[in-house]
């Protein structure tokens, strides 16, 4: 009977952008589980209350928008806004995945300058100094602490500075033999070869 609710309603009204888009959730969230496809993408009924956006009728279709936040669980600024559509002949409930967009959310990180903040870890590096920002596991490897060396992003964000610091990284200290240990962030001294005697 909750779909049959939501239909009736629908049925009643003009064609165009409906207006009345708390009494549209409550009679849309009961209605939700009744619609073959409702599921998809990890939508749940609850998710949509107060965030239905641009609900439009265009019979026998109901369309409207809604931001999602799963995005935002791993820190990231945006969150996706799908565009639903009911279809109230089939019971059924769609989203186009390839046609969702961005919304921001909060303000970018602000832009790190990596060059200097890389040229003092390559220092420490070089010293074997004591660095904060640096475990010394040996002699001859470090580990870099992330977490002390960049700041709080979102990860996307924190994935691309993390690649460019490593690259900088080798750039400053290939030289003197130093690698980064594949799949950690971990730099290490390679032991230094001896010369063939002629």
């Amino acid at each position: 009977m909750s779909f049959g609710a939501l239909k009736s309603y629908l049925m009643s009204q003009p064609t165009g952008v409906i207006k009345d888009k708390a009494h549209l959730e409550q009679l849309l969230m009961p209605a939700w589980d009744d619609l073959a496809g409702s599921g998809d993408g990890g939508m749940q009924s609850y998710k949509l209350k107060n965030r239905v956006e641009k609900p439009t009728w265009n019979p026998p279709v109901l369309s409207f928008q809604i931001e999602r936040h799963g995005a935002t669980v791993n820190s990231s600024i945006y969150a996706e806004l799908q565009l639903w559509e009911i279809d109230c002949e089939k019971a059924t409930a769609s989203y186009d995945q390839y046609s969702s967009r961005r919304r921001q959310l909060y303000p970018k990180a602000p832009a790190l300058k990596l060059w200097p903040v890389a040229h003092e870890i390559a220092e420490s590096i070089r010293k074997g100094a004591a660095d904060k920002r640096l475990k010394w596991l040996s002699p001859t490897a470090a580990k870099l602490l992330i977490s002390e060396i960049l700041p709080d992003s979102a990860a996307e964000t924190r994935a691309g500075r993390r690649k460019r610091l490593y690259a900088i990284l080798l750039q400053e200290l290939a030289v003197e033999g130093w690698e980064k240990r594949p799949g950690a962030p971990i730099f290490e001294r390679k032991p230094i070869e001896p010369e063939d005697a002629n």
